[in-house]
């Protein structure tokens, strides 16, 4: 029963923990958990004895999938099983151990399987170590049996994140042994003794931050909007190209010459040629989208004139898919006359608020 509290206690102390994922080179990390016998003298998987033992983690991020580690745990196990077949002289005993393991963990929230920043992180581990075992016979107040040998850990876990540095870990490994020293019955039942050390911790990242660039051009894929830029080629704080001043002038160029038939979305022929340098513009830029903005003076009621922007950006817009630019790079919003650029009161800033606007982004 109190194995079984115990091990509720951890699952509902792990679920109340809110999480980031922010990732940094080291990690180091405590736990404490119970180490649970299956050997000779019967099993305490679960429902044995509740034994606190420590840990300690030292890890290494290698890459958004693996992490090495080393790990190292002491403590002592004291099991007792009235009902054993084993004879009496083997329902009580007392291992003091400690191991010291190598390990490699498998991380789900890779950014393949889950988002590598997700809330929850599980993972599998296995590894390879030594276990060393000091057994005695408390019933019969025998000597302390020591004996060591390989020994191999596999298993699960979970993180959750707190921050950016701290993080709570649950985990569960059970522990194959090439030595039947645990209970101090060699070779009596069954194979070599194992054990279950199932634990919770905390862990605290250290170290340079990760920043994984993929592409190579100075911003990290998690702020990076535009992947897979050609090496060399200029970014913003987005990581996607510059737009060189030369296209944005003659975008602006293209705009100021876009005329509608008076009080009607029909545009002018001559509109028609400056949209067409535009579609040779985009056709270059292929990554480049780009926000059609129609605007209006005062003149008429403010939603006859919303209306009649967005119209005219509606048209502006679909002139360019038919001439072959994706739609999906194409956004068109009338703005009325919520958005003057000068004053209505004369005929020269009627004429100016009066637009189109092109806006070229990424």
């Amino acid at each position: 029963m109190n194995k079984i509290i115990l091990i509720a206690a951890i699952l509902l102390t792990a679920g109340a923990i809110k999480a980031q994922n922010n990732q940094h080179v080291w990690g180091a990390g405590i736990n404490f958990g119970t180490k649970d016998y299956y050997g000779d003298a019967g099993s305490a998987i679960i429902f044995g004895d509740v034994n606190i033992n420590p840990s300690l983690r030292l890890a290494r991020y290698i890459s958004p999938s693996f992490d090495l580690g080393l790990n190292a745990s002491f403590g002592r196990y004291d099991f007792s099983n009235p009902d054993s077949t084993v004879g009496p002289y083997a329902k009580i005993f007392r291992t003091k151990t400690w191991e010291a393991q190598f390990n490699v963990r498998y991380k789900f929230n890779n950014g393949y399987i889950l988002k590598e920043h997700s809330f929850i992180q599980p993972y599998v581990t296995v590894g390879l170590g030594y276990a060393n075992f000091a057994n005695r016979i408390t019933a019969l107040n025998t000597s302390t049996v020591k004996e060591g040998g390989l020994n191999i850990p596999v298993g699960a876990g979970l993180n959750f994140r707190i921050n950016d540095r701290f993080a709570i870990n649950l985990q569960s490994i059970y522990n194959f042994n090439n030595v039947d020293a645990y209970d101090n019955l060699s070779n009596f039942r069954r194979n070599n003794d194992k054990y279950l050390f199932t634990s919770i911790g905390a862990v605290y990242c250290f170290g340079k931050s990760i920043a994984i660039d993929t592409d190579k051009d100075g911003v990290p894929d998690e702020r990076d909007k535009c992947q897979g830029t050609i090496i060399g080629t200029k970014v913003d704080k987005n990581g996607c190209p510059q737009i060189s001043e030369t296209t944005i002038f003659q975008v602006r160029e293209i705009a100021s010459k876009i005329y509608f038939e008076t009080n009607s979305d029909t545009l002018k022929e001559i509109s028609k040629k400056e949209l067409d340098i535009l579609v040779d513009i985009l056709q270059l830029n292929s990554m480049i989208n780009i926000d059609i903005q129609g605007h209006a003076d005062n003149i008429g009621t403010p939603a006859n004139n919303m209306e009649l922007s967005q119209k005219r950006a509606n048209t502006v817009r679909q002139y360019l898919i038919e001439k072959g630019i994706d739609p999906a790079r194409i956004v068109a919003k009338g703005y009325g006359e919520t958005k003057p650029v000068d004053a209505n009161s004369t005929e020269i800033g009627k004429a100016k608020n009066r637009r189109v606007e092109l806006i070229l982004h990424y």
